[in-house]
């Protein structure tokens, strides 16, 4: 009896993904309102422990978005008068080997200036 045979996975086809590459206005506007609700709601006597997640999904350009997504982050805490004591940034992805989404988490503690 013959067994079936398996599908191959797309392994050396090139896919273009037309995903987005940088975040616009509107996207800038969301994650710095997120940024400030979450260090809005942490302070406890001047220090604050952090902690947030943004969901990348199926984007070929993760990594790029990541490292945009960090600067506006830090960006964000520091204009909020505020010192960042640690940060830490990881990129995960859930999902099987060929359809991974990506999340982007950060964490860390800072304390206010004032």
């Amino acid at each position: 009896m013959e067994r079936p045979m398996k599908p191959i996975p797309p392994q050396n086809r090139k896919i273009f993904n037309h995903a987005i590459i940088s975040l616009n206005e509107p996207h800038y506007k969301f994650v710095k309102a997120c940024v400030r609700d979450i260090i809005t709601d942490c302070q406890i006597n001047g220090v604050c422990h952090f902690k947030g997640t943004f969901k990348i999904g199926k984007n070929a350009h993760y990594k790029e978005l990541s490292q945009i997504l960090e600067d506006c982050i830090i960006e964000t805490i520091q204009s909020n008068c505020v010192h960042i004591d640690t940060y830490k940034a990881n990129i995960s992805s859930t999902g099987s080997l060929w359809r991974k989404e990506y999340l982007f988490t950060f964490s860390g503690t800072f304390k206010t200036l004032n």
